[in-house]
C-alpha cells in the first residue's frame, strides 16, 4: 500500500523540467503525508524504501530535493529539536512547505561542516540571536532548494558573551510565504540562483548571505544545548559537535548508496531485456545478443555484484534504523 501511494505521488517527476515543476511536486508529496517527516524516527524503513522507490522513477534533480526536504531539513528538525520544536513539523507537512539544509560555505569546500564562518551571536538586550556573514568567503553555497524554499536549517558558530562554541542549528526563515506562494525574502538575507548546470536543472541551487538577521530564542535547535540565563548551557550528557549536526549527511548516504544501487540493477534488467530482442549472428546461425555467452558472463557477474552490495546496505539499513528508533 505504501509502495503504491508512494509511487502514484512522485509518478510524474520525470516530465518536471524546471525547479518551479520539481518543488510543485514535492509540496503535493509533502501535503499527502504518505511519508511523514516523523518517519525517519518513527518508521525508518519507510523513509529508505522512498528513497529505492524513487529511483525507480528516476534520479534526477527531484531525487536530491527529495532527500534534502524529508533527510536533511526535516531529518535535522527530527534529531536536534526539542520536544516542544518537534510540533512544528505537522505545520510545515500540513503547509507542504519546503525546507533546506545551509551548512556547506563558498570557502569550505570538501571540507564542508569542518569550517563554519556564517556567526550566529547572541544578543542579551534584545534575547535574540544575530545571524550574519562576515564575507563572501562564509557565504552558504550550493544549497539544493534553497531558491525556492520558505524555510532552512542553517549551520552556524553559536558566540554566547564573546565565545565561540562552535557550529550549531539554528531554524530559520527564509522566506514569508506559505505553500506555493514561495512569497518574499525576509529582511537581511540575499539569495542568488547559482545557474544553470550541466544536469539536473529541475534542481535549485543557491548562494546565501545573511546581513545581521534577528532570530527569536526558540530558533535555536535545542535538544542537545540551550541558553539560559544568558549563558550556554548543555542539555544532557551528548554534547553538541559537528558529528551530532552531520547524522543527516551520514543518513543520507546510506539513501544515496541503496537508491544508485537499485537504479543500476533496474537498468541492467532493461538492458537484458533489449538484449534479448535484439538479433544477431552466431556460430549456429541467427540468435539473440542475450544468449551470447560472453554478454550472458558478464550480465550474470554484474548481477551477482550488485545483489550482494543490495544484500550489504540492506544489512547496515536494519542496523541503522534501529538507531534511529532508539534515538541512539
Amino acid at each position: 500500500k505504501f509502495t503504491e501511494d508512494f509511487l502514484a505521488e512522485v509518478n510524474d517527476v520525470p516530465i518536471a523540467s524546471d525547479p518551479a515543476q520539481s518543488a510543485a511536486i514535492l509540496r503535493r508529496l509533502v501535503r499527502s503525508s504518505v511519508l511523514k517527516f516523523k518517519d525517519m524516527e518513527e518508521a525508518p524503513e519507510k523513509f529508505f524504501l522512498a528513497h529505492r522507490l524513487l529511483s525507480t522513477v528516476g534520479l534526477g534533480g527531484f531525487g536530491i530535493r527529495f532527500t534534502v526536504q524529508f533527510n536533511l531539513f526535516a531529518g535535522s528538525i527530527v534529531g536536534l529539536a526539542g520536544e516542544e520544536q518537534l510540533k512544528m513539523l505537522d505545520d510545515i507537512q500540513a503547509n507542504g512547505q519546503l525546507g533546506c539544509f545551509l551548512l556547506t560555505e563558498m570557502q569550505a569546500g570538501v571540507l564542508s561542516g569542518l569550517i563554519v564562518e556564517t556567526k550566529c551571536e547572541w544578543d542579551t538586550k534584545s534575547q535574540e540571536f544575530v545571524l550574519h556573514t562576515p564575507s563572501d568567503k562564509a557565504a552558504k553555497n550550493w544549497i539544493s532548494q534553497g531558491y525556492t524554499a520558505e524555510l532552512g536549517v542553517v549551520i552556524a558558530d553559536l558566540i554566547v558573551d564573546g565565545h565561540s562554541h562552535g557550529p550549531h542549528p539554528f531554524f530559520i526563515q527564509l522566506r514569508d510565504g506559505v505553500g506555493d506562494n514561495g512569497g518574499k525574502l525576509m529582511e537581511g538575507i540575499r539569495i542568488e540562483d547559482m545557474g544553470t548546470k550541466t544536469v539536473a536543472n529541475d534542481l535549485d541551487n543557491a548562494r546565501v548571505w545573511f546581513d545581521h538577521v534577528r532570530l527569536p530564542k526558540s530558533a535555536l535547535l535545542n535538544k542537545f544545548c540551550d541558553v539560559v540565563d544568558n549563558k550556554y548551557v548543555q542539555v544532557g550528557e551528548e554534547k553538541m559537535r559537528i558529528e551530532v549536526i552531520g547524522q543527516r549527511l551520514l543518513t543520507g548516504r546510506q539513501c544515496i548508496a541503496e537508491a544508485a544501487l537499485f537504479s543500476a540493477r533496474i537498468l541492467h534488467m532493461k538492458t537484458e531485456e533489449y538484449a534479448k530482442t535484439k538479433v544477431c549472428n552466431g556460430l549456429a546461425g541467427e540468435t539473440t545478443l542475450a544468449s551470447m555467452p560472453q554478454l550472458r558472463y558478464v550480465f550474470d557477474e554484474s548481477y551477482k555484484q550488485i545483489d550482494e552490495l543490495i544484500g550489504f546496505t540492506a544489512a547496515v539499513e536494519e542496523r541503522l534504523a534501529a538507531c534511529l528508533r532508539n534515538g541512539t
